[in-house]
């Protein structure tokens, strides 16, 4: 059996497979397959292709959606939105 790796990610919002490219990036500097300082130089590219030329995506299993954290003040219905809105009853 292999080893476990944790990684824990925390933003604002992702590109499709962006986790899964981080991780497969951070595996390959780990195993020593890249060197640490192409990190850097990969996130200044913005270009998902830089990234599919030195590590293929991580594959989807063992990866899980652990919670969803919104900011209160972001879930409350605009002024003068309708008695119901947005899935709840406006107090």
């Amino acid at each position: 059996m292999g080893a476990i790796l944790q990684l824990e990610v925390e933003g604002t919002g992702f590109l499709y497979r962006q986790v899964r490219n981080m991780v497969a990036l951070l595996l390959q500097v780990g195993r020593e397959a890249l060197p640490p300082n192409i990190v850097p130089e990969i996130i200044a590219a913005r270009d998902r292709m830089e990234l599919a030329k030195v590590a293929l995506s991580a594959p989807p299993h063992g990866l899980y959606l652990m919670s969803v954290n919104y900011d209160q003040e972001m879930l409350k219905p605009p002024d003068g939105s309708p008695p119901i809105s947005f899935g709840r009853a406006r107090q």
